[in-house]
């Protein structure tokens, strides 16, 4: 991909109808520095972007919190920077953009900010949701290194959102099982992730419309097995955690009430709660590390070379408990309402 040709385009498109010299002056300067910038005679580093949507996107912040769940200031190249890659090395992070870990230790001591297409490509690869972010704080029509991949992605998403399920069927055809058939069966994988075989059968269509998946020779393929929903309303995306929530409700449906445990292998099923009281400071805290614990299973994810054979499922619930109410929503009156 190329970055620097995005940050033209991205300086080009916040520009607005604006001349160089006039963004220049925005911004504080005397001289026609939007100009070096766009033309490339001097970096554009990452703070100074951020200064740059300050003046030409003042709700950029809300971009950050909804596609990558940032709510600090992101000129905190190391609060951020953490934020992508929690608990990875600054010689890892090096490797991902092409810096020595001596060079990445300066930008998390803010001894030097990162440039912005150092920041793009970090971005891009940790989230792959980089066209979603672009789309947040400008035009996605005046980027137009981005835009197809933008369209290509939504489109995914949104099968996504209309089959919840979507993603348990992406991940079944990866499975050693599955690539050791003879050929496709949409019941192996109806049986295989407990859905009907017609909801399989539209469902596989629909993703391979978008080319989330593709056939090849008798077998579906994964085409982008990486898709994130971030960026998209949140009454879209909460459709899939309320569908999969529901399903860890099912576990609980059998004579007495204990949750599914199987029989013919190791149960490595995870259950966990706590109802405690807390003070505002500590609630934060929990919220951070919930949120390093998510972005880790998925490093993990990412990470995985090993055969796989199993699907599983992580869904995280952390609120108050006034947090429950809807003006629909009942008190619990009776002892049998507690459980039904």
């Amino acid at each position: 991909m190329d970055y620097l040709k995005i940050k033209k385009e991205l300086l080009a498109s916040l520009r607005g109808n604006s001349t160089q010299k006039e963004m220049s002056e925005k911004l504080g300067f005397r001289f026609n520095q939007y100009h070096k910038w766009e033309s490339d005679i001097k970096w554009l580093r990452w703070d100074e972007f951020i200064d740059i949507l300050e003046v030409a996107s003042p709700k950029y912040k809300k971009a950050f919190s909804l596609v990558f769940t940032f709510h600090s200031d992101p000129r905190n190249t190391k609060d951020f920077v953490e934020s992508l890659c929690p608990n990875i090395s600054t010689q890892e992070i090096g490797k991902i953009v092409g810096h020595s870990e001596v060079v990445v230790r300066r930008w998390m001591n803010r001894n030097i900010s990162p440039s912005l297409e150092t920041m793009l490509l970090l971005i891009n690869e940790r989230t792959n949701n980089l066209s979603e972010f672009v789309s947040q704080i400008t035009d996605i029509d005046e980027i137009p290194t981005l835009k197809e991949k933008y369209l290509k992605l939504k489109s995914q998403k949104l099968v996504e959102i209309q089959y919840p399920f979507a993603a348990a069927i992406a991940a079944a055809i990866q499975l050693e099982d599955y690539k050791k058939l003879s050929e496709h069966s949409d019941k192996w994988i109806a049986d295989r992730i407990l859905v009907s075989e017609v909801l399989v059968r539209k469902a596989l269509k629909a993703l391979a419309n978008v080319e989330t998946i593709h056939l090849k020779g008798k077998k579906y393929i994964i085409g982008n097995k990486w898709i994130q929903v971030p960026g998209l309303p949140l009454s879209q995306v909460a459709k899939i955690d309320h569908y999969w929530t529901k399903r860890c409700l099912d576990r609980y449906q059998g004579p007495d009430g204990v949750p599914y445990s199987p029989e013919n292998r190791e149960n490595s099923n995870i259950r966990s709660f706590q109802i405690a009281p807390v003070s505002e400071k500590s609630m934060a805290k929990i919220q951070k590390i919930l949120k390093k614990t998510s972005n880790e299973i998925l490093r993990i994810i990412q990470e995985d070379s090993d055969e796989q054979n199993r699907i599983c499922i992580y869904v995280s619930h952390f609120f108050d408990v006034q947090d429950i109410k809807w003006i629909s929503t009942t008190k619990i009156a009776t002892d049998d309402d507690q459980i039904s």
